[in-house]
């Protein structure tokens, strides 16, 4: 039987992760007046929508939680080298490397296969 308490439903220390995190953004927002770009803003969004999902366990051992999380990534750069106007090559090339593991996800997802995923945790 399932257990049904709070505590094993999510992951404390991500949840921990996203409160400081929206606490920090809150702050930073309250700081400047709420005069926070709209980019700027939509790259918090994104960060926290993010967060608030990985915290769940159900969320993060879900299938379709690696190649969302790729393409997450991959959404988080692009946007990040819009807003700085073009001029960060490094975000460029991180978008593009992104994509590509967007891409490998995706393939690994509806493959049934794991190529070019790194294994921490030794398989177990």
């Amino acid at each position: 039987m399932p257990s049904n308490t709070l505590r094993d439903r999510i992951s404390v220390w991500r949840g921990l992760v996203t409160v400081g995190f929206l606490v920090v953004v809150v702050a930073l927002a309250v700081a400047f007046d709420g005069r926070i770009r709209p980019s700027l803003a939509l790259l918090c969004g994104l960060t926290f929508v993010f967060l608030l999902g990985s915290s769940v366990n159900a969320v993060r051992t879900h299938p379709l939680y690696t190649p969302l999380s790729a393409i997450y990534t991959t959404l988080l750069f692009g946007v990040a080298y819009v807003v700085t106007g073009s001029e960060s090559r490094v975000l460029l090339a991180l978008t593009g490397l992104s994509a590509l593991g967007a891409l490998v996800e995706i393939y690994n997802y509806t493959h049934g296969t794991s190529y070019l995923r790194l294994d921490f945790d030794g398989g177990s």
